[in-house]
């Protein structure tokens, strides 16, 4: 590039000598001694440019290479670890599957939560079908609706496909507990998430675990086993009745 910008400024140089029209026609006829010395100016000007674009380019030349050598910037600890967490939270909507005291029971549970707590918040039981809370739980008046509270935390370190590399993951389980008529139930299980792939706004988040019902003064029973898979996010502190998909 600078051979190139030299090259032309020497040749606009060179036009600027050649005489004009007037010149040749003898309309016009400047002085031999300024004509040369505008010339050593225009010479001098040239050559301090050609040698300020040359040592630019060799200065921009020697920058670069010490980017390459160095490399690209280490990341920090914190982002190491967001980069290996396929689900950054359970906060969405999750289709739901339970067997329960020899009762099948679907719907869909709402996981709502704060922004700076990605990892708590409430759960909402909310029905599919008409007769999904009447089959599953009924809530406890005057309340209308069945929800409690989530919790999820770190459980293991697992190996993941990311593209055409095998890398490790952070993989969660979850908690929550749903109050209603019927009782107290504790469901507790591991969630397997994989990366999200090109184009698609959620990661594919799949859950399992056990139903425990709470008997009292700290006594639980084992009554059932669910399951779920991730449909959609959710904003954070999102309106119950509004569950507007979103990617976090």
């Amino acid at each position: 590039k600078a051979r190139e910008t030299v090259c032309v400024s020497l040749r606009a140089m060179v036009a600027s000598e050649n005489p004009s029209p007037q010149f040749l026609s003898g309309t016009a006829s400047p002085p031999i001694q300024e004509r040369f010395s505008m010339r050593g100016i225009r010479l001098a000007k040239v050559a301090f440019l050609a040698l300020v674009i040359i040592i630019g380019g060799a200065t921009n030349s020697l920058a670069e290479e010490d980017v390459e050598a160095r490399g690209p910037r280490p990341q920090t600890y914190e982002r190491q670890i967001q980069d290996a967490m396929p689900l950054k939270t359970m906060r969405g909507v999750w289709r739901f599957k339970e067997k329960r005291e020899g009762q099948l029971c679907t719907g869909q549970l709402v996981f709502k939560g704060k922004d700076d707590e990605p990892n708590r918040g409430e759960v909402f039981f909310e029905k599919k079908n008409r007769d999904d809370v009447a089959a599953c739980y009924l809530p406890v008046p005057p309340a209308k609706g069945v929800k409690g509270k989530w919790l999820m935390k770190p459980a293991k370190f697992e190996s993941k496909l990311r593209g055409s590399q095998t890398v490790g993951t952070i993989q969660f389980n979850a908690r929550w507990k749903l109050r209603t008529a019927q009782g107290v139930f504790i469901y507790r299980g591991d969630i397997a998430a994989d990366f999200k792939k090109a184009g698609e706004a959620t990661p594919e988040a799949r859950i399992k675990g056990e139903i425990l019902k709470d008997q009292g003064n700290e006594n639980y029973k084992k009554v059932g086993s669910f399951e779920g898979d991730l449909q959609r996010f959710l904003y954070a502190n999102i309106d119950n009745q509004n569950s507007g998909a979103v990617d976090v």
